[in-house]
Order: C-alpha cells, then structure tokens, then sequence
C-alpha cells in the first residue's frame, strides 16, 4: 500500500483519536516529493494589506481547512508573532471558506499558493505573505514573512509517498527507484514547478 500525501496526513495522525496508525511506528516514508508554500490571504474589506496591518487589527477572525490541517495551524503559528485575538473559524477545505473571505465575513485564510493564486490574480483577495523563506515564482511581488519581519516562521506543508513498515523490502525498494525516475523527468518536474510544488 502507498500513499501519497504529506503534513496533513502526519498531523491528522497525531490529532485523530480514532485513527488506528501510528505514523512514528506504521508508516515510513518511500519517496520524498516536495514542499509547496502557503499564501496567507486577507479579504479586502478586512483593510489588511500586510504584516504590519495584521498587528494593527484588534480581532482578526481567520478560516481554515479544519481544526489540525495545514491552514489551521500556520494561522495559529501566525497568531503568536502577532499577538492580537484570533477567532478560528474551521471549515471542511479552503475552497468552502473562500466565498466568505471574499465578502468579507473572516479577514484572512491560509492556502497554498496553488490554489489561492486563482483569488489572488483574480483581484478578490489581498495577499499577505508567502510562507517560505524565499518569494515564490507563482507570485513574485508577495514578501515573505521573513521580508515583513517574521524570521523563523517554520510552516512547510510537504509532499511525500508513504509505504506501511511491513510492505514487501523488494516490492518497496522497486517502487521508490521508479518514483524517483519520474521525479526526475523535465516534464514532470515542469508540471510541479508550475504547481508551486
């Protein structure tokens, strides 16, 4: 069995009381594949156009993708550098919170810059900052948060493939040597890059 998945998939593991695999002990990792930063979005009635706004802001009610996922927790991470009251308000994914960051009805959403940049070239919401600790080609006029002051902000969602620690040696070992030529083919690593990843 493999899967393909990444910080989400660990951290649900360690906040999912019913969940039945233990990542430390279970699961091992077959093949790492990359890391996509996030774009940390404000709406426009918010008036947030950057870190230095956020700190401004008494109340900043933010979404996420749900309690424990990556958007949740870089906007709690956020929460401790800027030290104003945040108000979480969880959803099931970041596209069923984007419509209310939009209108106004939360200030700011995490996501990852594959998704959001189709709000953020759209105009419908501000972007605040990158999460990486260089600027990403998907939106090269977005600062980090090391550029606006934030220096060891340590959010990077990741991608790998996953194999049970009992999984057939040989079978597994043939697997990650064919992950890993696909990993290097141009086309595939263009298509990655041009996700972000």
């Amino acid at each position: 069995e493999l899967l393909m998945d990444g910080s989400n998939q660990l951290i649900s593991a360690y906040i999912t009381k019913t969940n039945n695999v233990d990542p430390v002990t279970n699961v091992k990792i077959i093949a790492a594949v990359g890391y996509i930063q996030e774009v940390i979005m404000a709406s426009r009635a918010s008036g947030i156009t950057s870190v230095a706004d956020l700190k401004q802001k008494k109340t900043i009610v933010y979404g996420s993708a749900g309690v424990g996922s990556v958007s949740h927790i870089t906007t709690a991470y956020l929460e401790n550098y800027i030290t104003n009251e945040f108000i979480h308000v969880p959803y099931k994914s970041p596209p069923q919170a984007v419509p209310d960051l939009i209108n106004g009805r939360i200030d700011l959403l995490a996501d990852y810059v594959s998704s959001g940049i189709t709000q953020v070239r759209a105009g419908s919401v501000v972007p605040i900052a990158v999460t990486g600790s260089q600027r990403t080609p998907l939106m090269p006029t977005v600062k980090t948060l090391k550029e606006q002051g934030i220096n060891d902000f340590l959010i990077d969602p990741w991608y790998a493939v996953f194999g049970h620690v009992n999984n057939d040696a040989v079978k597994t070992l043939k697997a990650t040597k064919l992950i890993e030529v696909c990993l290097q083919n141009p086309q595939v690593q263009q298509e990655y890059a041009s996700r972000g990843v």
